[in-house]
């Protein structure tokens, strides 16, 4: 579903540079709907996989962006999702990741939701797998709970947290409300975990999930990119 790429490399004040892979979709309303039917079989080893990917790539495993399918590329994120989740009837036979290994894994938060962190440690490059729907139903609801609000607002989620998000600043736009809600809970733990491993010398930073996952991490997309916007 996401195809194609873009080497844009945008500065960004406390994080890494940015790049990152280009949907080929022209209306967001079409990726919502796509995900929203809820038509995408588990069990299938040949599951639709929705990546977005954010790189700064400096002569890497992956190798620099090319306009065409990197068949290596793909193999090492779908390896990553498959061997984030626990079912091994989704996850057989697809070839766990040779440069990345696990580091770590956020609380379940929100409604269900969850990232897990995988690093190739020698070439600085830190992926961050979110997971989609698990078969209960709080996380369901974030499918269902498809009402579509502003996208720049502030959601309270305890006294000491205000997800203070922006995801267009085109006044005509709206987000899926479940999956910003998931986007706000992710990114408490998300962001200060990408500032420690820029800290540690990482600039390449690639966000995929599968199904809701998918959906969530378009809007990580979105969030970086006007974060890019607003430190430039």
């Amino acid at each position: 579903m996401v195809i194609g790429t873009s080497s844009t490399c945008l500065p960004v004040a406390g994080l890494p540079r940015l790049g990152g892979y280009s949907s080929q979709i022209s209306k967001e309303k079409e990726v919502t709907d796509i995900i929203a039917d809820n038509q995408i079989d588990y069990k299938m080893k040949q599951s639709i996989l929705i990546l977005i990917a954010f790189l700064f790539l400096a002569g890497n495993s992956f190798g620099q962006l090319k306009p065409k399918f990197e068949p290596n590329e793909y193999k090492e994120i779908l390896g990553v999702y498959a061997h984030s989740i626990t079912d091994t009837v989704f996850s057989k036979g697809i070839p766990k990741p040779t440069t990345l290994r696990v580091e770590s894994e956020s609380p379940t938060v929100g409604l269900e939701n969850k990232w897990h962190l995988w690093v190739n440690e020698s070439e600085k490059i830190a992926v961050f797998s979110i997971r989609g729907t698990v078969p209960n139903p709080t996380s369901w609801l974030v499918n269902f709970y498809s009402a579509m609000i502003p996208t720049q607002g502030k959601m309270k989620f305890q006294t000491d947290y205000m997800f203070d998000y922006s995801f267009s600043k085109d006044p005509k736009a709206f987000v899926h409300v479940g999956w910003t809600l998931s986007t706000g809970a992710l990114a408490e733990s998300l962001l200060p975990i990408m500032t420690e491993l820029t800290e540690r010398g990482f600039r390449d930073f690639i966000v995929t999930g599968h199904s809701q996952g998918g959906a969530i991490s378009y809007l990580v997309a979105a969030m970086l990119m006007k974060m890019n916007e607003a430190n430039a």
